[in-house]
C-alpha cells in the first residue's frame, strides 16, 4: 500500500481534471450552461469532504520516478 495527498494529485492534474468534467457534464446534460471553473472548484471541495487528505492506494496504481 501506499500514500497519496489527494489535494495534491488534483492540484496536479487540475487542467485535464476540468477538461473531463467539462466533456462528462456536456455529454450527460448537453444543453446545460455552466462555469466549467465553479464546477471545479465545487468538485475540488466535494473530494475534501469525502476523502482524507492522505489516502491509502494499491501499490499497483503507484509508480515512483
Amino acid at each position: 500500500m501506499a500514500r497519496v495527498k489527494v489535494d495534491g494529485i488534483i492540484n496536479d492534474l487540475d487542467r485535464s481534471i476540468k477538461s473531463a468534467l467539462d466533456k462528462a457534464v456536456k455529454k450527460i446534460i448537453p444543453d446545460v450552461a455552466f462555469d466549467r471553473d465553479v464546477l471545479f472548484r465545487e468538485f475540488v471541495k466535494a473530494v475534501g469532504n469525502e476523502c482524507k487528505d492522505w489516502e491509502q492506494v494499491l501499490d499497483r496504481n503507484v509508480q515512483a520516478d
